[in-house]
């Protein structure tokens, strides 16, 4: 049996803050410029060294055989050979799914191909579509076709009735009793009728909404109606202003001539007076 480790380095503080050491995984732990360090294998230290006998390369490592170490390879645990060795990426074991008669096996899963774009892996090791799922309970089967939900298993015995969950999980029929089909209509009828008395009263507030607004209209038509008399009447107001200013005008004219002419009067009265004596 072949499986892979994981392979992390830190210094000794980050690893004794880890709460969990993942056993499947070796730590190399060392300060920052020491010339030494220490392999754990999760909590079980596997190997240290000095300056002079560390090893220098993990195939220095006793339970470690490397062999032609390549791009891509991986240090996995051989059970067979005891040791650690190296192993291609792609020779590990691969995915396999479980049939639903004994369980699958970790591994690397399938590769997808362009063609599994928007597909998603199945418990079977396999990729498909959405459309492909078919879900069988208590001998009635729910499939999804082209996006659609399709109920089948029920005949005309069945028309009415629900499907639901039961308590040992698989999918049933039920109809209801005569009393709760009664309870449901009269539900659906009340709900009916509340609906009819709601747009009642939609419609009478629409109604009402558009006698407000004639209302509104109707005082709008006086206001501009009042507004031009006022503006009339302003118009006459100052027309009659300056008649009477002309007219105050012209009295103001006709006394300073009469006293103009009463004085002209004196004067000629005077000279002939004075030219007969």
């Amino acid at each position: 049996m072949v499986n892979y480790v994981k392979f992390l380095r830190g210094t000794p503080a980050a690893y004794e803050r880890l709460i969990e050491k993942d056993n499947d995984t070796l730590y190399f732990i060392s300060e920052a410029d020491a010339a030494t360090g220490l392999l754990y294998l999760g909590n079980q230290l596997i190997a240290q060294g000095s300056a002079e006998s560390a090893a220098s390369a993990l195939v220095d490592l006793s339970d470690v055989a490397i062999a032609e170490a390549r791009d891509q390879h991986v240090l996995v645990y051989d059970e067979t050979e005891g040791k650690w060795v190296n192993r291609k990426f792609t020779d590990l074991n691969a995915f396999v799914g479980t049939n639903g008669a004994s369980h699958g096996v970790a591994g690397l899963v399938p590769v997808p191909t362009a063609e599994d774009l928007g597909k998603f892996l199945c418990a079977d090791g396999t990729w498909k579509s959405v459309s492909d799922i078919t879900v069988t309970a208590d001998e009635k089967t729910i499939e999804l076709v082209d996006g659609v939900l399709r109920l089948h298993g029920f005949d005309a015995a069945n028309v009415g009735a629900y499907a639901r969950i039961s308590a040992n999980g698989t999918l049933e029929w039920v109809v209801p009793s005569g009393e709760s089909l009664e309870e449901i209509q009269s539900i659906v009828t009340g709900m009916q009728s509340d609906v009819a008395t709601i747009n009642g009263k939609i419609d009478a507030l629409t109604a009402e909404h558009v006698t407000i607004n004639g209302q509104v209209n109707d005082v709008a038509a006086r206001l501009a109606v009042v507004e031009t008399s006022v503006e009339d009447h302003e118009n006459r107001v100052s027309t009659l202003e300056s008649q009477i200013r002309t007219k105050v005008e012209q009295a103001e004219y006709d006394t300073e001539i009469n006293e103009i002419n009463a004085d002209i009067d004196s004067l000629i009265d005077a000279f002939t007076w004075k030219t007969l004596s």
